[in-house]
């Protein structure tokens, strides 16, 4: 039975499980460079735990701050997907590529960010008001004029 690493590292990674680990077994530690093409610390949302390599010590678990690992029959249901992302990341020291792409990249979806608030639109303005139509009307007309002369 080995042990698994599951959700609660990602975007932890905390390292004292890697600091405490008597065979090596949990991967990638920090500043480790691979040559076979592995992701390096900075490349993954989480460790992995290589469970050819675990010796079953525990000596990861109370070392955990958020609480990410687990024995092999006491991981949470919810988290069973983690014994292939933990096993595919490397087994027996060697990396998985296709199978760790495979796990992994449709367990943890590259986030998208949030959509950016658009302004409500502005409101169309209001039609100008058409001039006024000319009256017809004969009161309105200037009155005739009526200029006589007297002399």
């Amino acid at each position: 039975m080995a042990y698994i690493i599951a959700e609660p590292c990602i975007g932890t990674k905390d390292t004292a499980c890697v600091d405490v680990c008597p065979v090596d077994c949990i991967h990638p530690p920090k500043g480790r460079t691979y040559d076979d093409g592995r992701p390096t610390f900075d490349e993954v949302p989480q460790l992995y735990i290589d469970p050819t390599e675990c010796i079953d010590c525990g000596a990861c678990v109370p070392v955990c701050p958020v609480t990410a690992i687990f024995a092999l029959d006491d991981l949470p249901e919810k988290w069973h997907a983690y014994i292939e992302t933990n096993k595919n990341y490397v087994d027996g020291g060697k990396f998985q590529p296709d199978k760790y792409q495979k796990v992994s990249d449709p367990q943890r979806p590259i986030p998208q960010p949030e959509p950016m608030p658009q302004p409500a639109p502005e409101p169309e303005p209001a039609p100008e008001p058409a001039p006024p139509t000319p009256q017809s009307d004969s009161n309105l007309r200037d009155p005739p004029r009526h200029d006589t002369l007297h002399a």
